[in-house]
């Protein structure tokens, strides 16, 4: 997963097309999920991020709207984006525009007349997250059952005695993590039918578990707990979620 980072900063850095293709390629909410980068408030170096941001959509835009300004346009989404979404990192950025050309076939992803603003990348940003909350439950749900099943060792070990963090060599110990893989994947059993019966039932099953996963984080980044209790939390949550 580190290699899809590894392309795109040598495309920044260097400007190699090839690789910002390979990792175009490769790039995917799994891949976000699983891949640890500096959101972007985190980022002490804010002239560069921007640089970054704007590279990448100037580099959409001329190739897709070529006849707007893609200069003024790239700067002022590159502002705007790093301040109402700092839990974004450029892989984000990166996958944006993949979700905003290969999604076509969503109604809320069409741009009609072929014109580009930063208001309209901005309001695509909100059907990119909507999307993107979708894929978290799924890549969660997957990942408890992996490790519930003990499938995998280099990820979350949320049902091993020996506990990892995700894009982490640390192991801590902690057996509240293995209980409660076993009681969620319990739990599920028994509620998805009540959860998922339908769409709007499942909209906001997955606002609530995007938003207490939010929380947690600003949490985490404000150093007022750690990842590993961000994460325990954020299990918790969703095991006692409508009970």
């Amino acid at each position: 997963m580190q290699l899809v980072k590894q392309q795109l900063n040598q495309y920044l850095t260097d400007g190699d097309i090839l690789s910002l293709m390979k990792a175009e390629k490769a790039i995917s909410f799994d891949v976000i999920f699983s891949t640890h980068s500096k959101p972007f408030c985190n980022v002490t170096d804010e002239r560069k991020l921007l640089d970054y941001v704007m590279k990448l959509t100037q580099r959409f835009i001329t190739v897709n709207f070529p006849e707007v300004n893609a200069v003024d346009i790239s700067l002022q989404f590159a502002v705007d984006i790093v301040d109402i979404r700092q839990d974004w990192n450029l892989l984000d950025i990166l996958n944006f525009f993949k979700f905003i050309r290969q999604r076509q076939d969503l109604p809320e992803n069409k741009i009609f007349g072929n014109k580009i603003t930063p208001i309209k990348l901005i309001e695509l940003t909100a059907v990119y997250e909507n999307n993107k909350s979708i894929a978290r439950e799924i890549w969660h749900k997957n990942e408890i059952s992996k490790e519930v099943h003990g499938t995998k060792e280099d990820r979350l070990m949320l049902g091993a005695s020996g506990q990892k963090l995700i894009g982490s060599n640390e192991v801590f110990k902690d057996t509240r993590f293995a209980d409660l893989a076993k009681q969620i994947a319990e739990k599920e059993k028994l509620k998805s039918n009540k959860i998922y019966e339908n769409a709007a039932k499942t909209k906001d099953f997955l606002k609530d578990m995007e938003k207490h996963w939010n929380e947690q984080m600003d949490l985490v980044f404000n150093n007022k707990i750690t990842e590993e209790q961000a994460i325990f939390n954020h299990q918790k949550y969703r095991l006692e979620y409508a009970k």
